[in-house]
């Protein structure tokens, strides 16, 4: 198999099922993901977005496949992730790539606008990104893991790419490592800060799905962090309704305190008159007598 053959996918290999179209996953693939419960890998946001990328990268060249070289290309394109950040950081610039790409392998003859498969080495890649995440412990596949597992492959065009500026495996790995860990303390920082913000809740089946919805999608990472960000996006986007309660809130309290106040007072009055309690007759004194 040449390093530009296509990969068929294989019922139950859940990592050979991407294609990369549009970024989605077949259904087979979601199953997998969700598989073994909270602690399935699945794929973030931004993985779903390099995979969009990766196949107009591949319809820029004409090319009927995506190979790591067009993973790559989409990585740098996407801007946002630890991997577009790890290669920026090292001078990495996307035009000269995709010009070393068009010199590598030149322009292809396809017209096909249709979904690209992967080639040996995109699958490769994404296998070893599954594997990077697993032995650093996370639940999920970012772009940081992609382009460990595309280092790892270490082959064809990809790595000629990066060869050219100059950037070695294990410069591409401190950089990645370091941003990670960059992350990781701004997470604890943060999670340090408000550490006894906790709130225990029962939440019914639609409730935990939205949450895992989150999950999936790569905007959070975790249950706690998902329902933090429901909360935070329910309260936004209801300003206006819980101004009007807490101007209530406020209300209740002050005649509950004005109320408070009118039944001290009329204590004190009771207690200066000795008025007797209702139903009993206070005895008479001396000098209640009549003259």
């Amino acid at each position: 198999m040449g390093k530009h053959d296509r990969v068929e996918e294989e019922p139950g290999q859940p990592v050979e099922e991407i294609k990369a179209s549009g970024g989605k996953l077949t259904a087979r693939m979601r199953q997998a993901l969700k598989r073994s419960g909270p602690k399935a890998i699945r794929l973030t946001a931004s993985v779903r977005e390099v995979l969009t990328l990766a196949q107009s990268e591949a319809r820029r060249l004409n090319h009927d496949y995506i190979g790591a070289e067009h993973i790559l290309l989409a990585m740098i394109s996407e801007g946002e992730g630890i991997a577009a950040r790890a290669l920026n950081n090292l001078g990495v610039d996307l035009d000269q790539s995709r010009e070393t790409v068009l010199r590598f392998v030149g322009r292809g003859n396809s017209t096909d606008t249709g979904e690209k498969s992967l080639a040996a080495s995109s699958k490769k890649a994404i296998e070893l990104a599954v594997d990077e995440a697993k032995r650093l412990k996370h639940d999920y596949v970012g772009t940081e893991h992609l382009l460990l597992g595309l280092i790892r492959e270490g082959e064809g065009v990809a790595a000629g790419v990066l060869a050219s500026f100059g950037v070695s495996p294990e410069q591409i790995r401190a950089q990645v490592m370091e941003l990670i860990a960059g992350i990781g303390q701004a997470v604890k920082s943060a999670e340090k800060a408000t550490k006894n913000n906790v709130v225990m809740a029962r939440l019914n089946d639609r409730d935990l799905d939205a949450i895992d919805t989150l999950i999936e999608a790569g905007i959070c990472t975790t249950r706690s962090e998902a329902a933090a960000w429901l909360i935070h996006a329910g309260i936004e986007a209801n300003t206006t309704l819980l101004t009007s309660v807490r101007d209530t809130v406020a209300e209740i309290r002050r005649l509950r305190e004005v109320a408070q106040a009118m039944a001290q007072r009329a204590l004190v009055r009771d207690a200066e008159t000795d008025v007797p309690p209702p139903g009993e007759v206070r005895k008479q004194t001396p000098e209640d007598s009549p003259a």
